[in-house]
């Protein structure tokens, strides 16, 4: 196996892995850590599916907002608003699709990481961040700054729907099924993020 294959399963595991802890937050009963430790078997017979394509893990920071605590019409923070404009502007991205992604992602939460090791602003795995160049994913400006590369790369490559669909669950899957792929959690992803793209851009 070539060293691009490997890195595609990895990336595809840790995306499977944060599929499994969204899943399990859309359960009755809160957390994914408080529910893996309360009742490891909540997690049998879920169906796997990337949600979050890094490289590599990390030790979650502190409790914070996820994707699936954002309100429908959440608009993330207000404060980001002149940095949302002019980093979209610097990586040729519609402000509006930085804006609904970044929402969906952390709610506007530059502090924001989850139980798989995502971080900040834009959700970035350590490994990502890593590679973007990102130093610091807890700043607000290199955060989004690095999102916003990888966004823009993602939609020029695949377009938008396929874009937003491989920030979430990696470039390897949506070229392994010719698009979004078959999995609930990143096509539910997918359809709230143009939804909030399709409200911003009113």
């Amino acid at each position: 196996m070539s060293i691009e294959a490997m890195v595609g399963r990895i990336r595809e595991i840790e995306g499977r892995i944060g599929a499994i802890q969204h899943r399990v937050e859309e359960l009755p009963g809160g957390k994914f850590e408080s529910l893996m430790a309360k009742a490891p078997s909540a997690l049998a017979g879920t169906s796997p599916a990337p949600g979050g394509g890094g490289i590599a893990a990390a030790t979650p920071k502190a409790p914070s907002p996820l994707a699936g605590e954002v309100p429908a019409g959440g608009g993330g923070n207000p404060a980001l608003g002149p940095l949302l404009s002019q980093t979209a502007a610097r990586n040729q991205l519609d402000p509006a699709l930085l804006r609904a992604v970044m929402t969906t992602e952390s709610n506007g939460n530059p502090n924001a990481t989850s139980p798989v090791g995502a971080m900040g602003l834009m959700q970035l795995m350590p490994g990502t961040a890593k590679d973007l160049g990102v130093a610091n994913p807890y700043d607000a400006a290199q955060n989004l700054d690095g999102g916003a590369r990888y966004l823009s790369e993602l939609t020029k490559k695949y377009g938008l729907a396929n874009g937003v669909a491989a920030y979430n669950a990696g470039p390897g899957a949506v070229e392994a099924h010719g698009g979004v792929p078959p999995y609930k959690e990143t096509q539910h992803y997918v359809q709230k993020v143009l939804s909030l793209y399709n409200e911003f851009k009113k």
